[in-house]
């Protein structure tokens, strides 16, 4: 039961927004959307420092959308309506990348 409740939780956009800092770096976030708050984008940089792509958003401040670019690529990988949303699903995919691939045989 503890564990169903703590899945849900991680879930919900309050645990998301805990994940994802708005133009500061705090210690607690696992990316800082660089100048968000100030400019309509700016660098997605992790915990450690890495810039790992670039975020923007539209002037329309009812309805923002978010988009994620990472770097080398000219599209976006990934878009919210949601803030939280979008920062965690940026921390998904930037673990998925950090995990060894176990497909091909050594």
């Amino acid at each position: 039961m503890i564990q169903l409740m703590v899945g849900l939780l991680r879930r919900s956009s309050a645990y998301r927004l805990m994940h994802c800092a708005e133009g500061i770096a705090m210690p607690n976030y696992r990316i800082t959307l660089d100048g968000h708050g100030e400019r309509l984008s700016g660098e997605v940089i992790t915990r450690d420092g890495e810039v790992i792509g670039s975020w923007r958003t539209d002037e329309n401040d009812l309805d923002d959308f978010y988009q994620f670019i990472p770097d080398g690529e000219q599209e976006p990988t990934i878009q919210s309506y949601n803030l939280g949303m979008f920062c965690f699903d940026i921390e998904e995919w930037h673990e998925g990348r950090q995990q060894p691939d176990h497909a091909t045989p050594a």
